[in-house]
């Protein structure tokens, strides 16, 4: 695989990343998945709701359905939390500056 940084940092792959694994010939999936593994942000989110907080919620809703909603809550506010702090950081940076 060769990596290289093109214009504006962003992380450019050869096609051999995906195409070459003949099994994504959708090609909104397979920009789907190149995204979730150029884009920091969308990775993250992506492996937190896939892999954290939609199973915790599917297990704990078959054991009680309350509980499943309690893990939904509780998981998906640290989501929302870690996905907004970027934007915490440029309004204190707005408020800090003056303008």
């Amino acid at each position: 695989m060769n990596l290289g940084l093109g214009t504006n940092n962003r992380i450019h792959r050869d096609k051999t990343s995906f195409e070459s694994l003949g099994m994504l010939a959708n090609p909104a999936l397979t920009s789907a998945l190149r995204t979730v593994d150029v884009d920091k942000f969308w990775g993250a989110n992506a492996v937190d709701l896939g892999f954290m907080v939609l199973p915790r919620t599917a297990i704990d809703t078959t054991r009680n359905p309350e509980s499943g909603i309690e893990t939904l809550r509780r998981e998906s506010s640290s989501l929302v939390v870690h996905t907004s702090i970027g934007l915490m950081g440029a309004a204190v940076a707005k408020l800090l500056s003056g303008n």
